[in-house]
């Protein structure tokens, strides 16, 4: 204000719009306060960023929520996490993940089985998949038999890697529950597939 109408005293603005000198004083030395305690804190992320240089908001404000205390400063995180934006300091996380899928190679590729069933019994058709889950130091694979009409899961084995081993094991128990579910009087014979 004072820059744009610098031929005008401040005590005439201020009561043009409803405000006093000491108002506008207080809003003057709040804002510079404020852009001192946010110039202090941005020199703190500086420094932790140097040894942790993809640590993220939340770990960041716990680790500076004592030094902000000291300097008397108050900011929550969130006020934190938009310092950090308006300068272009927030970290994106690291997506991690694994391929299980890979469609284009030139091997054979067998049609669908099941195109014209309809399934309308269990034990008709098996659908078989794998998954990846996150675990500490990597990834383990989760090898899935459900049966299509019951969405039960016949079959499953947790795997360290994709070989077949995994699916195998999946298979057995997916064989060894489906010859229990045949002792059963309610169960009818079938062709099952699995897919």
């Amino acid at each position: 204000m004072k820059e744009s109408h610098a031929k005008v005293g401040i005590g005439l603005l201020c009561s043009l719009l409803g405000k006093t000198r000491n108002a506008f004083y207080k809003k003057c030395t709040n804002e510079q306060r404020w852009q001192y305690e946010q110039q202090t804190v941005l020199e703190m992320v500086v420094l932790i960023r140097r040894e942790l240089p993809r640590i993220g908001t939340p770990k960041l404000y716990h680790m500076l929520k004592k030094s902000i205390e000291d300097y008397s400063i108050k900011m929550g995180r969130d006020s934190l996490h938009k310092l950090l934006h308006e300068n272009g300091l927030i970290i994106s996380p690291r997506r991690r993940y694994v391929v299980t899928t890979d469609s284009r190679h030139r091997m054979k590729k067998y049609p669908n089985l099941i195109k014209d069933i309809t399934v309308s019994e269990s034990e008709q058709i098996w659908v078989a998949d794998i998954t990846y889950i996150q675990v500490a130091d990597g990834f383990n694979f989760l090898s899935l038999i459900t049966d299509s009409y019951s969405k039960q899961i016949m079959g499953y084995c947790l795997h360290p890697n994709l070989s077949t081993e995994g699916c195998l094991i999946a298979l057995k128990m997916a064989l060894k529950n489906k010859t229990q579910h045949q002792t059963h009087p309610s169960f009818r014979p079938g062709n099952s597939i699995l897919l």
